[in-house]
């Protein structure tokens, strides 16, 4: 079943994405200026992509082990769920995190040396850690991004405190914006971490704010009025490119795997809450402890289960990107 879950996502979902992410990523490093559709497209599509292709491999993992008896650890737990840096980097890529804190960090004096040298610590930590993804500028950037967000988050907390009631849970107002400020953040990050040079990653961002342009692709122009369009179209929208690939795509595809990967990654259980009754996985904090979206032997879960397999090994195609 981990396994029939973890293909799934990287078959069906990492790899249409990655389509479209590509498309945009690829067209902005041939000196192209996505418009704001366009960079909001590419930058959503590949924060969904690194997510279920690193999360379904994560899952396979898990799975393929427990045919041979050994229980590995929960690597995801659902950290597009996170509402800071702090409990984002709790939840994504868990045994990375538990590396650079158990052997960079506390290493390096870990919070034991005072409250500056603590922040100095973490930011260092985190900026080696986007060295080791790779020797490049973006992939530096990354780190010290995260690194500074990271200090920033605690400073904030340290400041104003966690929560904002008696009970000592900050309020569904908060952590809702909180959820959907560190997304954009985390978003933000991703780009970096996809550009093939600070260049690219510039025209990207500048995409996302509209300096690129504010035009729909007109793939997407007939979803909406056309008087619409020609109010958001700017008068210099013949000075930029766009995306010319992500034009010719069709949308209609995207329309579909976009609402059903927002669904999985915000309301659905993730893994380590499906299987923990039947301890498939190591037991992890940060679980749900809900009696709803449970895995259990069934027939009816079976079925599902094999028609999600057949479907995720017929989706198999030698173009796949291989991101981990």
């Amino acid at each position: 079943s981990l396994l029939a879950i973890g293909l799934a996502k990287k078959t069906l979902l990492a790899d249409p994405l990655g389509i479209y992410a590509s498309a945009v990523f690829d067209d902005a490093a041939t000196g192209a200026r996505p418009l704001l559709v366009e960079s909001w497209i590419g930058a959503l599509c590949y924060s969904f992509q690194l997510y279920f292709d690193f999360s379904g491999y994560s899952d396979m993992a898990l799975g393929i082990s427990r045919t041979i008896n050994l229980r590995l650890p929960a690597n995801f737990l659902s950290p597009y769920k996170a509402t800071s840096i702090i409990d984002f980097w709790r939840r994504w890529h868990v045994s990375l995190s538990s590396f650079l804190r158990n052997y960079l960090y506390i290493p390096l004096g870990g919070n034991r040396k005072g409250r500056w040298r603590t922040k100095l610590n973490m930011f260092v930590t985190m900026l080696l850690g986007g060295m080791w993804h790779g020797a490049g500028w973006t992939y530096i950037l990354w780190g010290g991004f995260h690194g500074a967000l990271l200090v920033f988050n605690h400073a904030w907390r340290n400041l104003v405190g966690q929560t904002d009631n008696r009970k000592g849970r900050p309020t569904l107002g908060l952590r809702l914006c909180g959820g959907l400020l560190t997304f954009l953040l985390v978003m933000i990050g991703w780009v970096l971490f996809r550009s093939a040079d600070i260049t690219t990653a510039a025209r990207v961002l500048g995409g996302l704010v509209g300096l690129n342009g504010i035009s729909l692709p007109p793939s997407a122009a007939a979803y909406i009025p056309s008087t619409l369009d020609q109010v958001v179209r700017p008068a210099y929208e013949g000075a930029f490119a766009g995306s010319a690939t992500l034009r010719n795509m069709g949308i209609n595809r995207l329309l579909v795997i976009l609402p059903v990967a927002s669904v999985i990654v915000w309301v659905m259980p993730n893994t380590a809450e499906l299987f923990r009754r039947r301890a498939a996985i190591t037991p992890a904090p940060l679980v749900v402890r809900t009696r709803s979206g449970r895995w259990r032997p069934a027939l009816v879960i079976s079925l599902l289960l094999g028609g999600l397999l057949a479907m995720a090994i017929l989706a198999i195609n030698s173009r796949s990107e291989f991101l981990y």
